[in-house]
């Protein structure tokens, strides 16, 4: 009986698609995740630049921040050539 029941939301939520907001009700429209606050800030992965360069198939546009080069970094390149560019120090 279970399995009748919980199989449809399965199936169901495979084909949904959905925005998540944090702190906030509605997440804007435009954004697949929203993070609101008015007193706190979001922290990204923090990571050596060797564990960096360790990162298998980085996505383009993957962001980091490298904690040897203290900035925020970029993936330019592509999954298979990553170039990572520091687009703020």
């Amino acid at each position: 009986m279970i399995k009748k029941l919980f199989l449809p939301i399965i199936f169901a939520s495979s084909f949904s698609f959905a925005q998540v907001g944090i702190n906030i009700g509605t997440p804007d429209q435009s954004a697949i995740l929203d993070v609101y606050s008015q007193n706190k800030g979001m922290l990204i992965p923090r990571l050596t630049t060797v564990q960096r360069d360790a990162i298998a198939n980085p996505a383009n546009s993957l962001l980091i921040y490298d904690t040897d080069k203290k900035c925020l970094s970029q993936n330019i390149g592509t999954p298979l050539k990553p170039d990572w560019l520091c687009i703020s120090s």
